[in-house]
């Protein structure tokens, strides 16, 4: 679905929220938020020169619209444009010769801004609305926060066709520009995109590898000009984000610096050439082959990736606690274990473990066929986060209490992921103790318990995680035996039978927008926004977990070298 509408008064955003949820949000207060307007003179060369202006909307409305039982929400703001305007999504749709026109002068748009040093919203076709009439060409961007604000809503592949597949998201000013100018030119003359994959992580892994068909392998003798600054443009990567173990050097650092100027008069002289190779079979041939051989390095150099060791973890907004992956050859005597606890602080341990994605840390205190299955699982959490990490800005997968410390706006809403549990009980007890775990080399005094003997004990606790691209929060009541056996000089777990497994059918939109404006009223006082609104959602962690995140979070921003102490 088009997020944008153009009537002959009048364009309106579709918020996507009923207006119960967008009373929740506030984001009418930024509804004044500047978007751009450009207009140039038509030239039948092709040399324009955009006029710049702001543009915003001017109020709100809600709608009836069709498939929904609530009034929707609606930003609308004065239409400035002829009865011809139309968005670039539907252009693209359209594929005709006034399709080729909107990228080409986007491309002219784009490098203009670049020279001048514009601030251009980054929306892709879907918040870009375009005007070729009386002789001119009309842009209008629309406001960028707004926009996205309203795409995240949509699932994967409509967020894709709207904005995701134009867009590095790891990428700001000039390179963003850069970035967005050459995917523009690469449609145009190739008639499809280079990078395709709807789901965002993966094509942000796309966008690191360079996995994309160059445009000459697709156009034949195209000027090697255009070609070299069209591909450029689509291999710059973050300015923001360092990848452990991806270093560069010599000429590949001229190739990832972005370049204001573009060659418009080579792209213009190619807009209207009929290039029918690119619907061949010999070249589909080609391309495919091309991808099969570039995959296999692609794959190697992956799991290269995902197994680096020692990753640390940083944000610029707080620094979390350090995840440390140990070396399987590093000796066990420097391994945290379970000596010295009681079965019950056994289990409260394991579980703080599956917060912390400590795998290292659960392989040592639990033993078994179900409970591997289970750490198996924290695992491909655990490098699914380091791939968020390295692919895109913010953090992986945090913990429940992390994840409330982190994400307090709707901006961070997708730079972390959420994988943990609150609200651990054991034998109908809620766990909320203070346990200090030992390394073994420490040779801490174990408990006075007989070899082997065995202890049951009933536990729930709420399973909280974001798993899909919009990052919605999906919830999860779980109720299980874990076993537990003495061995040696410590408690071990061996198995974890779950009786239960609920979904308590949260509604993510509603309670991050009540968390939201809770963290507005309390003036960002974390503990005192999760406080006023535990009563209605009994899953939150409690006030003892969300205490210790904030001090390991201080401890951590006056410490930033010192690894974290269990």
């Amino acid at each position: 679905m088009s997020l944008i509408s153009i009537e002959k008064d009048t364009i309106k955003l579709n918020s996507r929220l009923d207006e119960y949820i967008f009373g929740k949000t506030k984001y009418n207060d930024i509804v004044t938020e500047k978007g751009i307007f450009a207009v140039s003179d038509y030239s039948s060369n092709g040399q324009f020169n955009f006029n710049f202006s702001d543009w915003s909307f001017s109020e709100i409305k809600s709608f009836n619209v069709e498939g929904r039982q609530e009034r929707i929400v609606f930003y609308c703001g004065e239409n400035c444009l002829s009865s011809k305007a139309e968005t670039l999504l539907q252009l693209i749709q359209k594929n005709n010769k006034q399709t080729k026109d909107a990228y080409y002068a986007l491309c002219c748009l784009l490098t203009q801004a670049a020279k001048e040093n514009v601030s251009l919203p980054m929306n892709g076709p879907g918040g870009t609305i375009i005007d070729f009439s009386d002789n001119k060409v009309s842009i209008l961007l629309i406001p960028e926060n707004l926009f996205s604000y309203a795409a995240n809503s949509l699932n994967a592949s409509e967020y894709s066709e709207e904005k995701g597949f134009y867009l590095n998201p790891t990428l700001n000013g000039l390179s963003a520009i850069c970035f967005q100018r050459s995917v523009y030119a690469y449609s145009l003359l190739c008639n499809r995109l280079p990078f395709t994959n709807p789901k965002q992580i993966e094509r942000n892994a796309d966008y690191l590898d360079r996995n994309f068909i160059p445009v000459e392998m697709i156009v034949d003798n195209l000027d090697k000009e255009l070609s070299s600054a069209i591909n450029k443009g689509l291999i710059l990567n973050s300015n923001i984000v360092k990848v452990p173990g991806k270093k560069r050097k010599g000429k590949d650092v001229e190739d990832l610096k972005p370049v204001p100027d573009f060659p418009l008069e080579l792209l213009f002289s190619e807009k209207d050439v009929l290039h029918p190779e690119i619907f061949s079979e010999d070249i589909e041939e080609k391309c495919s082959t091309y991808l099969k051989t570039k995959a296999a390095r692609i794959k190697t150099k992956r799991t290269i990736r995902r197994n680096t060791q020692r990753i640390l973890v940083m944000t610029a907004i707080f620094i979390g606690i350090f995840i440390t992956i140990k070396s399987f050859t590093s000796s066990h005597l420097d391994d945290y274990c379970s000596v010295g606890l009681t079965a019950e602080q056994t289990i409260e341990a394991f579980f703080d473990g599956v917060n912390r994605k400590d795998v290292t840390f659960l392989d040592a205190i639990a033993k078994g066929k179900t409970v591997s299955k289970y750490i198996d699982t924290i695992g491909n959490i655990f490098v699914l986060g380091k791939q968020r990490e390295a692919y895109s800005q913010g953090k992986g997968f945090v913990s429940p209490s992390e994840y409330l410390c982190y994400v307090t706006d709707i901006s961070l809403n997708t730079y972390a992921g959420l994988y943990g549990i609150t609200n651990l009980k054991i034998d109908g007890k809620l766990t909320e103790t203070e346990y200090k775990l030992h390394k073994r080399k420490e040779k801490y005094p174990a408990l006075n318990i007989s070899e082997g003997t065995e202890e049951k004990h009933k536990i729930s606790y709420y399973l909280l995680m974001t798993l899909d691209e919009e990052n919605d929060i999906q919830v999860q009541l779980n109720e299980a035996t874990v076993t537990l056996v003495f061995k040696k000089d410590c408690w071990i777990i061996t198995d974890i039978a779950y009786s239960l497994e609920k979904d308590m059918n949260v509604n993510s939109k509603l309670f991050k927008a009540d968390y939201f404006n809770a963290i507005i009223d309390t003036n960002k006082d974390i503990l005192k926004s999760v406080q006023s609104i535990r009563e209605k959602y009994e899953w939150l962690p409690g006030d003892e977990k969300i205490q210790k995140q904030l001090n390991a979070i201080e401890y951590q921003i006056m410490h930033p070298l010192e690894s974290p102490d269990f």
